[in-house]
């Protein structure tokens, strides 16, 4: 459903694309003589500018056809062909899903039962999910696009092109401690054959432990685009380009864990991470299509790619026990253990991205303009750090001791659809 939400967003901007391009060529069509426009047709402003990702030259041509030897291109062949523009992001995305990590219960819940979910991680009668067992990261995120390009010929049919964007790292930060919650828990289902039932490591619990939790998730995203942008179609207020090229992406997800719990006379670490990383390499098809009214410009964009995705997993894990002031480490957290799924685990898979976009811009020079607009980016295959997390953990192992029963939590590729939307607004120059 989802990816045919995305495909549907690029197929209404290429059919609101063509549908605009039909009634700019009806509109002309009186008059056109031949498919040449008259010598006195002058080009409104702000198809000058020519706004959005891409620029335009300035000079007033009478056609736009290929490189000819008519007044308007020997004009157009004294300007310069560069072209860009640098765009402010406001942005957001899907979110990212994580397992329950931190539990609480009231105060006189038994310590068998203290932080112990129902079957399926769901919160019991005695127990409240405070970390985890929702999606995070959905908040506003600030970023920025750059495009640089340049027309191989005076007529402006066919452009080179490069566009690169990034969002600062989105890290939101859990801590807790028993001090604000006397009972705190970590709760999993553990396999040890001597319990196999949801279970919960008590952190905090009165009279017998103090302890915290901090959890910290990150995000980046970033990518760039290479591409060439051939002339369709066009008339003196519309333009409509084919764009063909190579997209690049990289999407980054973190999760990093600390536990921390002690006794009178003991002091016990866990600490669990869970990276992810996602590089996309696609090429990539598409159309552009620009319309201009006076000063004002209206762009349209939808592409789509179809690659490779290439998904890396690490996880690593270590714990600590000190006692008598002295310190013994072993490999293994509590999500993250030595004998099932710590390690580096990789995969390459078959991936598709659509890309939707509109613009409107207001010329304010013949050189310069500014716009804002709106941008749907979308990847039908990526994993992201708490999909990784396998709540089955056998007990057993934990603080360096011997594995008796299933090896767990184990390791499998869970993959997810993610994306992308943004507020553009930007600043465009043609040199």
């Amino acid at each position: 459903m989802k990816a045919t939400l995305a495909v549907g967003s690029v197929l209404l901007v290429l059919s609101l694309t063509l549908g605009l391009t039909q009634k700019a060529s009806a509109a002309q069509a009186a008059d056109r003589s031949q498919g040449v426009y008259a010598a006195t047709e002058v080009r409104p402003a702000a198809y000058d500018a020519y706004l959005g990702d891409l620029g335009h030259n300035t000079a007033e041509l009478s056609h736009f056809g290929g490189a000819c030897d008519c007044l308007a291109c020997r004009r157009n062949a004294c300007g310069s062909r560069l072209f860009a523009s640098a765009e402010y992001l406001q942005w957001w995305n899907k979110g990212r899903q994580l397992p329950p990590l931190v539990t609480t219960s009231p105060l006189g819940t038994p310590a068998t039962q203290a932080g112990v979910l129902d079957p399926g991680g769901l919160p019991s009668a005695t127990a409240s999910i405070l970390i985890g067992d929702e999606a995070i990261g959905s908040n506003l995120q600030s970023g920025a696009r750059l495009t640089f390009g340049a027309w191989l010929d005076d007529c402006e049919s066919v452009a080179v092109a490069v566009r690169v964007f990034g969002v600062i790292g989105n890290d939101e930060s859990y801590s807790l401690s028993s001090d604000e919650y006397p009972i705190l828990a970590v709760p999993f289902i553990n396999r040890d054959p001597a319990v196999d039932a949801e279970y919960a490591s008590i952190l905090g619990y009165p009279n017998m432990r103090n302890g915290a939790a901090d959890i910290t998730a990150g995000n980046e995203v970033y990518g760039g685009q290479v591409f060439l942008r051939y002339l369709v179609d066009s008339g003196p207020n519309y333009r409509i380009d084919m764009l063909t090229g190579y997209r690049y992406n990289r999407i980054n997800d973190d999760l990093d864990m600390n536990f921390h719990t002690n006794t009178t006379t003991t002091d016990y670490y866990f600490h669990d991470n869970f990276k992810t990383r996602n590089s996309y390499n696609a090429g990539e098809v598409g159309l552009l299509g620009e319309f201009s009214c006076s000063k004002w410009t209206l762009s349209t964009l939808g592409t789509i790619s179809f690659g490779n995705m290439a998904q890396r997993v690490t996880i690593q894990g270590e714990n600590a026990v000190t006692s008598d002031d002295v310190t013994v480490s072993h490999q293994g957290g509590v999500f993250a253990q030595t004998y099932s799924n710590i390690g580096d685990h990789e995969r390459n898979v078959a991936c598709w991205a659509p890309e939707a976009g509109v613009k409107l811009s207001y010329a304010m020079t013949q050189k310069l303009s500014m716009s804002v607009g709106y941008t749907f980016l979308y990847w039908t295959r990526m994993v992201l750090a708490g999909d990784q997390i396998d709540r089955n953990v056998n007990a057993s192992q934990m603080s360096g001791g011997t594995l008796v029963g299933p090896a767990v939590p184990e390791f499998r590729f869970k993959d997810t659809d993610f994306w992308v939307q943004t507020i553009d607004i930007g600043l465009n120059y043609n040199y």
